[in-house]
């Protein structure tokens, strides 16, 4: 679930969490411990030390949202338990149906699912584009228009 560098991991915790599971983030860097509890991890291991170990056969599902070694994260996993796929290249697409998609929306609403934005200024559009191009972008984007005024001219 990554286009130009925008992950949905952020998502997917939400989601999670909705659904009733109690939430541990894994990452390979302290940074994303306060981004992963604000969407709603209940835990946070830091992958590659040795406190991961602690980790160790503890969890029932693993989600994968992006393209990490999945080999390295199976110890973590109970016996008999899920690894889920979410990260795809980025030359697919997938859209479920209305159905899907309407149900989607619906629960998202009933749990106040919203995905991180950051919230760029219309006059530097070419700017930010370049931004998502180059996997700099972290979270959706969102163009405001700051125009405090505006002026039409209409031409006879």
């Amino acid at each position: 679930m990554r286009r130009h560098g925008v992950k949905a991991g952020h998502l997917v915790l939400q989601y999670v969490k909705a659904l009733g599971a109690e939430v541990t983030a894994i990452s390979t860097s302290t940074n994303r411990k306060e981004k992963a509890k604000r969407p709603g991890a209940t835990h946070f291991v830091l992958r590659g030390v040795k406190d991961a170990s602690k980790a160790a056969h503890s969890l029932d599902c693993l989600f994968f949202t992006s393209d990490a070694p999945y080999d390295k994260y199976s110890n973590l996993l109970d016996a008999f338990e899920k690894i889920i796929l979410l990260a795809l290249p980025d030359d697919v697409n997938i859209i479920g149906s209305i159905a899907d998609q309407r149900a989607t929306l619906e629960f998202s609403t009933k749990h106040n699912i919203r995905p991180m934005i950051e919230k760029l200024i219309m006059h530097k559009v070419n700017e930010d584009l370049q931004r998502v191009r180059d996997g700099k972008a972290r979270y959706r984007i969102v163009l405001e228009n700051k125009l405090q005024s505006c002026c039409i001219i209409l031409i006879n």
